[in-house]
């Protein structure tokens, strides 16, 4: 189990910094080809331990929480773009299973068991979904360093949200998606959060709560950062409202009412 990773040496952690698309989710040699079948996709790094950027275009989440004014516009700097403008965040069996007979390619994990998330996410990688996980909101796994180890090395996810530091830093050495959460309280947290995007440089970082999306701007001016919003977002006003002022996507738990 998860102990049996404690005792690893430091050198293991350096043999996971393969060259690779994060996009495609399998760490590969950087020759440009194309990616996961999308014709537009192309890695054009060259050298070791570089990212793949993935040029392709963005489809119109088919949801609920209809966006088509927002289809075709590529938003953000990151390595891998999101390919819908709402991800559910998951934690019951039943959402887990809207989310598998939807479109949608990404989810988040939360609340849930570790011994239940192994095979959730073998399920939804036999239907091409991705699934990204909760660390500070999943039951039985530490939220440290070597949670994230686990996550990434037996569990299979593909990308780790956490607001602690060295998850972050563990989740970028592992080539997954990493993704910094980021709590507006006050300035004083405001300007910490902005200092550690510009330290950490995560994939994405997630502002909460989304209503304050009005701080967006500000945020991604200092930090270049593509931005998610989460928290407290329940109407397709709410949803607008974040990502005219410039997040990726919204995430959220109410996505299929």
């Amino acid at each position: 189990g998860q102990n049996d990773y404690r005792n690893r040496e430091d050198k293991q952690w350096d043999s996971q910094k393969t060259s690779g698309c994060k996009f495609s989710g399998n760490p590969q040699r950087h020759d440009g080809r194309s990616h996961g079948g999308n014709k537009k996709s192309k890695c054009d790094s060259t050298g070791k331990n570089e990212r793949c950027s993935y040029q392709g275009g963005l489809r119109t989440f088919r949801g609920h929480f209809g966006r088509e004014k927002y289809a075709g516009r590529r938003e953000g700097k990151s390595m891998h773009d999101f390919n819908q403008k709402v991800i559910p965040s998951l934690a019951t069996v039943k959402e887990f299973k809207k989310f598998m007979d939807s479109e949608e390619e990404y989810a988040i994990l939360m609340e849930f068991h570790l011994s239940a998330i192994g095979n959730l996410v073998k399920e939804a990688h036999a239907k091409g979904k991705k699934i990204l996980l909760h660390m500070d909101m999943t039951k039985g796994i530490s939220g440290d360093e070597v949670g994230c180890e686990f996550a990434c090395q037996v569990l299979q996810v593909d990308g780790i949200l956490s607001s602690r530091v060295r998850v972050v830093e563990a989740t970028k050495k592992f080539n997954k998606i990493a993704i910094l959460r980021i709590f507006l309280l006050e300035s004083t947290s405001l300007d910490r959060g902005i200092a550690v995007c510009k330290a950490l440089k995560p994939d994405y970082a997630e502002v909460l709560p989304g209503i304050a999306s009005s701080i967006l701007p500000y945020i991604s001016k200092e930090t270049g950062i593509p931005l998610l919003c989460g928290g407290l977002i329940k109407t397709q006003e709410q949803i607008d409202a974040c990502l005219e002022a410039g997040a990726c996507a919204v995430t959220m738990s109410e996505w299929y009412q």
